[in-house]
């Protein structure tokens, strides 16, 4: 069964109170990935304040973090007995359960894979604009088998929604369900319709990648460099400089277009990677 879940990535909610020490600190082991001592403390803490849910929370992130997703699972679940009016509880329950199903037998995945649809349908009941939940229910629509609940139909409902609520979100939920189908033109059109919404690294990165992934490396290479001129994130030059382009029959016309992207981007703060993208442009 192919569950990939890209969608259930578990964050740190800013839920705890700054200048109470002992969130303080859980917060610092956590960003420094110290999961161990974090887990201890956050334990110790639940003995004497067993009602805490803001560390009841974060044990479970905690969990997820290192990938226990069944202590992740059982922890959230808690949390939807203590407030079973919590949408972000059940967007949490209902992708740790997708995440412990994709890890698991197909036969356990299959146990588990109703509950991971009530509880993330049960988020967007709770909360009309929960736009994480919708993103998981259109990958899974996606992604299931039809056989067993995957639905085109069902995904794109939830596509619509998203659209409502956030129309770059809608954009990229709609490409997202192309280029699962291989519609890659039609994925396109999608993605640069985010990027004209978003301007961000995200909706670029997504296009970026579909470029790369149907080969096609002139329009992948102008808009990594249409992506850095526009965020001025350095990852874009980054990923420039490290393709290998060696392969690739570099055509005067393609190398103008770029010197004028690079020309265009003004940026000063990474001007030693723009020298060498120069450098590395010129020499084809």
């Amino acid at each position: 069964m192919k569950l990939l879940f890209n969608f259930f990535m578990i964050f740190l909610l800013p839920v705890f109170c700054m200048g109470q020490d002992f969130y303080d600190q859980a917060q610092d082991e956590v960003e420094q990935r110290n999961y161990t001592q974090a887990e201890i403390n956050i334990i110790k803490h639940l003995q004497t304040h067993s009602q805490d849910l803001k560390a009841q929370a974060l044990l479970g992130e905690i969990y997820a973090y290192q990938k226990a997703w069944e202590k992740s699972s059982k922890i959230n679940k808690q949390l939807i007995k203590a407030d079973r009016d919590n949408a972000d509880y059940h967007y949490r329950y209902g992708g740790t359960l997708g995440l412990w199903a994709k890890n698991t037998s197909k036969f356990q995945a299959l146990f588990l894979l109703d509950d991971v649809k009530h509880h993330l349908k049960r988020a967007t009941e709770l909360d009309p604009k929960h736009i994480d939940s919708r993103w998981a229910l259109v990958q899974l629509y996606m992604e299931l088998p039809g056989i067993i609940g995957g639905s085109r139909s069902v995904a794109e409902k939830y596509a619509k929604q998203l659209q409502e609520i956030s129309p770059v979100d809608g954009m990229m939920a709609f490409g997202f369900i192309e280029v699962y189908d291989e519609n890659f033109d039609k994925a396109e059109a999608y993605y640069l319709k985010a990027v004209q919404i978003g301007k961000s690294a995200t909706t670029y990165q997504k296009l970026i990648d579909l470029y790369q992934q149907t080969e096609q490396k002139e329009q992948y290479l102008l808009t990594l460099l249409d992506a850095y001129n526009q965020t001025d994130r350095s990852q874009f030059l980054t990923q420039f400089l490290e393709e290998e382009i060696q392969a690739f029959r570099m055509t005067d016309a393609l190398k103008a277009k770029l010197i004028k992207r690079i020309d265009a981007s003004g940026q000063q703060e990474h001007s030693q990677n723009i020298n060498r993208l120069r450098r590395k442009i010129d020499s084809f």
